[in-house]
């Protein structure tokens, strides 16, 4: 039986969500403002099986001190509140892999961006369908900020989960149920 969950951490920040399909994922994952004025913001891609490469836009407030480190896969461009980067690979892409990790001195709230997504199969072929998530630099904990990036993501849509046994249910965010989410009797 696979993973139920998608889940990501990062410097005091946890992303966890349910998969809302098999397509692969551009996240940009962590943001919790530590003590000390600095967060930490990673670009993690989750191929699937199918991506061999592709480019993306991370934005963020021009006023901002960043520092990024791509991966050796990772190419980028950066200039002040815009980090372009394009990334290739030989084979496709089947695990989880950070292709750029942001560290941001005297963060302060505010959204981290990811535009201009392309993926591109073996052949070069441009693929269609990409879940691409942001991320938000914020001073909650990690527990806070799990809570507010579910209820903003489950708030208004339906995800598949995974019952076991090759079967799929549907999931409602439901904030008074015991784990936040609703499952229709039966599902199980």
């Amino acid at each position: 039986m696979g993973s139920l969950l998608d889940a990501s951490a990062e410097d005091g920040s946890v992303d966890v969500v349910l998969p809302s399909d098999r397509a692969p994922k551009l996240w940009a994952v962590g943001g919790a403002i530590q003590a000390d004025g600095s967060a930490v913001v990673s670009v993690i891609l989750q191929g699937r099986g199918v991506v061999c490469g592709g480019s993306f836009t991370l934005t963020y407030a021009q006023s901002l001190s960043a520092q990024a480190e791509p991966e050796s896969n990772c190419q980028i461009n950066a200039e002040p509140g815009r980090i372009r980067a394009s990334f290739a690979s030989a084979t496709p892409v089947a695990d989880q892999i950070t292709l750029l990790k942001i560290t941001i001195q005297n963060a302060v709230p505010g959204k981290i961006d990811l535009l201009d997504a392309v993926f591109l199969d073996d052949d070069g072929s441009r693929i269609a369908v990409a879940d691409v998530r942001p991320t938000t630099l914020s001073r909650t904990s990690s527990a806070a900020a799990f809570a507010r990036n579910a209820a903003g993501r489950y708030g208004r849509r339906t995800d598949t989960i995974s019952a076991g046994c090759g079967r799929e249910r549907h999931a409602r965010w439901n904030p008074g149920s015991k784990n936040g989410f609703h499952l229709p009797v039966g599902s199980v």
